[in-house]
């Protein structure tokens, strides 16, 4: 099973993300190009470029890791889907959008503004996601 903290420490984040996923476009659509071609030397290298770059996308990983995960437990392997899962925990640091933590602001137009505080608690070991109103006297 794959060991997620080999691969943190290359992760893109920020504008270098923005650019792996547009070389992670472009390769996909000359890996289509070379398969329709039959060009199956070129597409083998450019295969390996992209799996090498998928690698450094942590949303792409989490996502391969959650599929594989999955499919370990639908074989009976239980332990592997276990090592999946922790995992795929481990990388959900590095996406934004499991990461809320932090005052939140909502404006609801004629009714003003609204926050809200997010805050993460560990409970029995699971994560839980806590909301809590700030209001002003």
């Amino acid at each position: 099973a794959p060991d997620a903290t080999e691969l943190l420490a290359d992760f893109k984040q920020g504008p270098e993300l923005f650019e792996l996923r547009r070389q992670v476009d472009m390769l996909e659509r000359q890996l289509k190009h070379l398969e329709r071609t039959n060009k199956v030397e070129d597409a083998e290298s450019v295969r390996q470029t992209l799996e090498e770059t998928y690698a450094k996308d942590p949303l792409a990983v989490y996502t391969d890791f959650r599929g594989r995960m999955w499919d370990a437990a639908r074989e009976g392997l239980y332990d592997r889907a276990a090592h999946l899962r922790d995992a795929a925990k481990e990388i959900q640091e590095y996406l934004p959008q499991y990461n809320l933590e932090g005052l939140w602001v909502g404006n609801y137009g004629a009714h003003g503004y609204e926050i809200i505080k997010i805050t993460y608690d560990n409970y029995r070991g699971d994560q839980h996601l806590i909301a809590t109103k700030v209001c002003f006297a």
